[in-house]
């Protein structure tokens, strides 16, 4: 009887639980549905949603739902009204009657379209949502992409995959498909990574949405914002269409802003930005620094600005024509991709000339830019220059063209150059090159035979093999030729041994020399062997050529032992043993040769000076008989006296010993006997001034020149550098170099550079060689820079675009490089 009640008692509590459970499973799986979709709550503050008429008690009567279950708003994929998905129960005691099983509720069924919430409560005082966003210009710290929602833990709908939420204080309409909606008051729209802000916004119910009321258009990150008069924004393709626009971005720009204007902009769902009859800058007031002006540009983020028929204007002026220009917006991207304004100049050469370079841009594949140039002295330069890829990255490679047509000279010339080079990638382990070049243009009066040149290699890297074979040709005119043939092979044999084996061989002709025509086969062999006491290289070296000259190694091993007593010393030690074969003198004989080096070793003296030393002794000895030797020291002293002055003396003595030139006439050579040293004294206060003195002396009983150098910084701007020296032997100063670099007003820079003569063994006197260079940046814009060389008889101008500075996008006459040399730099 007992087992029976215990077994009647078990069942019964066994069924009495089942409800509690099966309510807590159901729960459990509509909980985790919500937890699996793809959430924007990160996005979206705080907001209700707004039910449609099927939920509201008026409409329909909605299903009974459990105790202690909550409804939650919620969307799916595809549908613009949220549906109401149960949350979990709260835990009911041992001891309560449990819930029954809770009614699943019916999904309302709808297109894909926008869902409309409200905000819980008005947004903090003092930031108006619908003012125009700004952003920090670059280098500064980015702004907050929105503004922090009301603490709660109010719920937010899940949106699908190119759905629209729009959030606002007031909602007015009905929220059930193909009805339109109208929102008032801090109106958000958030896509993607897109947010449209206004005051008002209508949705007409099938796809568009226009926003009102200082509408404004900004990506997440910030870096990116628009304003306009009226947006309208079509939820089918996520297109915004600005009307009155006008943005500024930072991305790419390494320098304040982009600035643009146009009369419609475009943002596609893909990110680029469409502009018709756009005006875009990176001055804060472009009437004040420069601007372009363009019948339409598309704006690529992070990559490029395409600008089709641009004029650039310097303030109220136009001073350029460029049908395509192309800027950078990538740290990657090549300067090919740059377009340039016209550079515009005099030369002694080539007499008024004008530069123009128009860059184009077909795909991430094909772009590059078209050469115009114009010389008065000598005639017209068109060039053409692109670079292509593989979207595999399979081929890569550019061209290079250019056409001097160099009509004003005696009898006019029309000169071509052309420059092809491509890269192949057949697999993994498989690459090829190849370049062809051909060159008819010199110079303007330089007078040589057109050439041409052709080059290929095919190389296999392995995990433990490499192999590389080579073809070259040159030919220059009908005088001169060259062909030869390569291989390499690379080979890992064993953990401690690899060999490398390069076999080449060449044949040359000329028709004016005949001692130029030969044939040559050169095969060279390393082997190299790593041991735990010693390191060993074995050499194999033969030519064989028409005419024979160079050293045989038939061969040569260099043996280089680890001590490892000495392991913490400085030290090195070498032994090589070959035999060798000279030619054309017919020496053949052995040599054994030891090297050993010590040093440097430092020692400090007196806390206030440092002495180093070091040391290489050499024998060598020959199968003829012949021994040569030689010892190299060097030391050297560094003291410092005081805060203000430091002294270098050095040493460096080498001896030799034997016959210096034998027995090979080009193999060890040595140098002879020589001493010298040499002494440097500083003087110094920070960076205040700067004092330089030093002079040398070979032991010959010749006085040498004392060098000198002197820098000043008056104050913090300036810089002033006078350099020379003095010879005592002809009691005379060498011409002295005078720079000088100092504020020229607000944002300006002038500089000057001259030699300074006395006369002396030059036979010159009075400044000669004189350069100014003056710079100065407009509106934090853009920075003009100036310089007149007198020895060169030139002129030269640049405008470099501050936004840039490391994309090299200026502009400028006669631009041959940095204006200001690059000794001019100094720390402000």
């Amino acid at each position: 009887m007992r087992f029976v009640s215990l077994l009647l008692a078990v069942v019964f509590t066994t069924v009495s639980l089942l409800p509690a459970r099966a309510a807590q499973r159901t729960s459990a799986s509509a909980a985790s549905v919500a937890l699996s979709a793809c959430s924007i709550a990160q996005a979206l503050p705080s907001a209700a949603p707004v039910e449609s008429p099927a939920s509201s008690p008026s409409a329909s009567p909605s299903p009974t739902a459990s105790p202690g279950v909550t409804p939650l708003p919620f969307s799916r994929p595809g549908q613009g009204a949220p549906i109401l998905v149960p949350t979990l129960p709260t835990p009911t005691p041992p001891s309560a009657t449990p819930p029954p099983p809770p009614t699943p509720t019916p999904a309302p069924t709808g297109s894909l379209g926008p869902v409309f919430l409200v905000h819980p409560s008005p947004l903090p005082s003092g930031v108006p949502p619908t003012s125009a966003p700004t952003i920090p210009p670059a280098g500064a710290s980015p702004l907050p992409t929105e503004i922090p929602s009301p603490a709660g833990p109010t719920p937010i709908p899940t949106l699908g995959p190119d759905q629209v939420a729009v959030i606002a204080d007031r909602v007015s309409g009905t929220n059930t498909e193909h009805q339109p909606m109208d929102a008032d008051g801090n109106v958000r729209v958030y896509y993607r990574d897109v947010i449209l802000s206004g005051e008002h916004a209508h949705y007409d119910g099938d796809h568009t949405i226009t926003i009102t009321g200082s509408p404004s258009l900004r990506n997440q990150r910030g870096d990116a914002v628009l304003n306009a008069k009226l947006i309208t924004f079509d939820t089918g393709k996520g297109l915004a269409t600005l009307t009155g626009g006008s943005g500024a971005t930072t991305e790419g720009v390494e320098h304040g802003r982009l600035y643009y204007t146009g009369a419609r902009i475009e943002t596609l769902r893909s990110g680029t930005t469409h502009i018709e009859r756009s005006s875009f800058t990176t001055c804060d007031d472009p009437k004040a620094g420069y601007h372009f002006e363009s019948r339409s540009a598309d704006i690529y983020p992070g990559d490029k600005l395409v600008a089709r028929k641009a004029v650039l204007y310097l303030g109220l002026i136009p001073v350029a024509y460029i049908p395509v220009l192309v800027i950078g917006l990538a740290q990657r991207t090549s300067r090919a991709l740059n377009s340039s304004t016209p550079e515009i100049g005099y030369t002694q050469t080539t007499g008024v000339f004008a530069k123009e370079r128009l860059g184009f841009y077909r795909s991430d594949d094909w772009y590059g830019y078209y050469v115009l140039n114009f010389f008065q002295k000598l005639g017209m330069e068109l060039g053409y220059v692109a670079f292509y890829q593989r979207k595999d990255n399979r081929r890569s490679g550019s061209i290079n063209f250019d056409d001097f047509n160099y009509n004003k000279l005696s009898g006019g010339q029309k000169r071509y150059n052309l420059s092809i080079n491509d890269n192949e990638n057949f697999s993994q382990h498989l690459r090829g090159n190849f370049a062809f070049t051909y060159n008819g243009n010199y110079g303007p009066f330089v007078y040589l035979p057109p050439s041409f040149s052709l080059n290929s290699s095919v190389s296999y890297a392995g995990t433990h093999a490499q192999e590389n074979y080579t073809f070259s040709r040159y030919q220059s005119g009908s005088q001169q030729s060259n062909t030869s043939y390569g291989f390499t092979d690379s080979r890992q044999l064993t953990p401690r041994v690899s060999q490398q084996v390069n076999i080449s061989q060449s044949s040359n002709r000329n028709e004016l020399f005949s001692s130029g025509n030969t044939d040559d086969l050169h095969v060279n062999t390393l082997t190299h062997i790593t041991g735990q006491a010693f390191d060993t290289d074995i050499t194999i070296d033969k030519t064989n050529q028409t005419f024979l000259s160079g050293i045989d190694k038939l061969p040569e091993i260099s043996l280089r032992p680890h001590l490892r007593s000495f392991a913490h010393f400085p030290y090195s030690v070498n032994f090589i043993v070959g035999r060798y074969h000279e030619f054309p003198d017919g020496v053949e004989t052995s040599k054994e040769e030891a090297n050993l080096s010590l040093g440097p070793i430092y020692y400090r003296i007196f806390n206030n000076t440092d002495f180093d030393m070091g040391v290489n002794v050499r024998q060598d000895r020959y199968g003829t008989g012949d021994e040569k030797a030689q010892v190299t020291q060097n030391m050297s002293l560094s003291s410092t006296f005081g805060r203000h002055v430091t002294n270098s003396l050095s040493y460096n003595e080498v001896n030799t010993n034997g016959n210096r030139f034998g027995p090979f006439q080009t193999l060890d050579v040595l140098g002879g006997n020589s001493s010298s040293a040499q002494d440097v004294l500083r003087v110094f206060n920070e960076s205040y001034y700067n004092l330089t003195l030093s002079t040398g002396t070979s032991f010959n009983h010749i006085a040498q020149p004392v060098s000198y150098q002197l820098t000043l910084r008056p104050f913090r701007a300036a810089y002033v550098q006078l350099g020379g020296s003095y010879d005592p032997s002809f009691s005379k100063f060498g011409p002295t170099n005078v720079q000088v670099a100092t504020p020229f007003g607000h944002d300006s820079e002038i500089q000057f550079s001259a030699n300074l003569f006395y006369g002396g063994v030059f036979g010159q006197r009075g400044i000669l060689d004189k350069a100014i260079y003056y710079r100065h940046i407009v509106g934090d814009c853009y920075e003009i820079q100036l310089s007149y060389r007198q020895d060169l008889k030139e002129f030269d101008a640049t405008i470099n675009l501050l936004a840039f500075p490391s994309r090299a996008a200026n502009f400028g006459i006669n631009q041959n490089g940095p204006i200001i040399p690059q000794s001019f730099t100094y720390g402000g």
